[in-house]
Formats: C-alpha cells, sequence, structure tokens
C-alpha cells in the first residue's frame, strides 16, 4: 500500500543539497517542485480559480463533470507568465546581470513581471 497522497508532508529545502532529495521517492521531489514552483510564483501575481461549470446530461444521465481554470479572470489572461517567472526567479546573479528574453503572446506582461525580478 503507498503512502497517502493528502498526508501532510515535510519540504526539504531547494538550498538542502541534492543527495537529500534525491533520496525522496519521485512522486515526493516532483510534488515539492512543484510546491516550491507555486510559492516562488505566486509572489508576483494570484491564482486564478478553478470553478465547475454545469453541463447539459440527457434525461438519464448527468452531465460530464467538467472544471476551468479562470485564466480570463487573470490581469495577464494567460497561464504563460507563470513558467517564464518560475524560470527567471532561478535565475543565478550573474544571470540576471546580463538579459532575459521571453517569447510568448503575453510578452509584454511577462516582461513587467521581469521588471519586478530586477531582470534587465
Amino acid at each position: 500500500m503507498g503512502r497517502n497522497p493528502l498526508a501532510p508532508i515535510t519540504l526539504v529545502p531547494m538550498n538542502a543539497s541534492v543527495m537529500e532529495r534525491d533520496d525522496l521517492p519521485l512522486d515526493r521531489r516532483l510534488r515539492q517542485e512543484i510546491l516550491f514552483a507555486r510559492e516562488r510564483v505566486y509572489r508576483f501575481g494570484q491564482p486564478t480559480p478553478m470553478e465547475r461549470p454545469i453541463m447539459p446530461g440527457t434525461d438519464t444521465e448527468p452531465g460530464p463533470e467538467v472544471w476551468v481554470k479562470r485564466e480570463d479572470l487573470s490581469p495577464v489572461k494567460s497561464y504563460k507568465w507563470r513558467g517564464a517567472c518560475n524560470a527567471m526567479t532561478q535565475l543565478s546573479p550573474e544571470q540576471r546581470a546580463s538579459s532575459a528574453t521571453a517569447r510568448t503572446c503575453a510578452n509584454s506582461t511577462i516582461g513587467n513581471r521581469a521588471s519586478t525580478l530586477a531582470v534587465p
């Protein structure tokens, strides 16, 4: 029987040695990286809500269960800024001293996020 995915976990800090993180099972390492990325990204923006619209069904069956991530409610109107922001927060001081370019349809907004991070 596997570990309960809802059970609380102890996070291994990102500055912990690679060996400490490598000793964790893959699912724990991936979950930790997701949690750390969320922590890094949401210092610069707000999460967008999930909503469950009521989908039509038939006379005998209910409609399908569908969840929608409401990116249209964010100032950027796109999810792409999260990946760029996460990558930029992990730049070394030397990399930050040079330039960073994010190429996407939301480029102007990502540029605004980069300026918040003091990336030229």
